[in-house]
């Protein structure tokens, strides 16, 4: 929606699909270049964990300013959203610690801790804000559909290629 502004980001869906799909230990950084425009993608999840929201953000600012491009909008109208969301698998679920014990845990042992608690609480963060966008009512002209897997497998981050095909 920014090709107005940036009109170097207009490139193919499937190098943005690959790119925001990188993630460190599972699936490989990617590179990419665009006439002069390089773009050097190593993790999607790191700015937007669900691109989901970023993508419904960006179709209500559309809709705000009613730009006549992007949607014809009939103000008598409900406008329809529909997304579906593919997501690449949660593994276990946040550690749980008890507090007795964790006041005695060292910078570095709360380091790990911290980076799965915060990527599942981003997770659930992202789950949060699509639901007030896509309420789950049969009077809704909005429609939402994520896919996840809740049961992957956690042996998986010794290859790339490897990985791929586990997934």
């Amino acid at each position: 929606m920014q090709l107005d502004d940036v009109p170097s980001l207009d490139v193919k869906l499937s190098d943005i699909s690959i790119g925001t799909s990188a993630a460190p230990s599972l699936l490989p950084p990617y590179y990419f270049k665009d006439g002069d425009n390089e773009f050097h993608l190593v993790d999607g999840g790191i700015a937007a964990g669900s691109p989901s929201l970023v993508a419904v953000s960006e179709v209500v600012q559309e809709l705000n300013e009613k730009i006549s491009h992007f949607i014809p909008v009939n103000p008598n109208k409900p406008i329809k959203v529909v997304l579906l969301s593919l997501g690449c698998g949660r593994g276990e679920p946040a550690l749980r610690l008890d507090a007795r014990d964790a006041r005695f845990l060292s910078f570095n042992q709360w380091v790990p801790v911290l980076a799965i608690d915060l990527a599942a609480a981003a997770a659930d963060i992202n789950e949060y804000h699509l639901a007030s966008v896509f309420p789950d009512l049969p009077s809704s002209h909005n429609y939402y559909l994520r896919v996840e897997e809740y049961n992957l497998d956690s042996t998986i981050g010794g290859s790339w290629d490897q990985d791929l095909l586990q997934l």
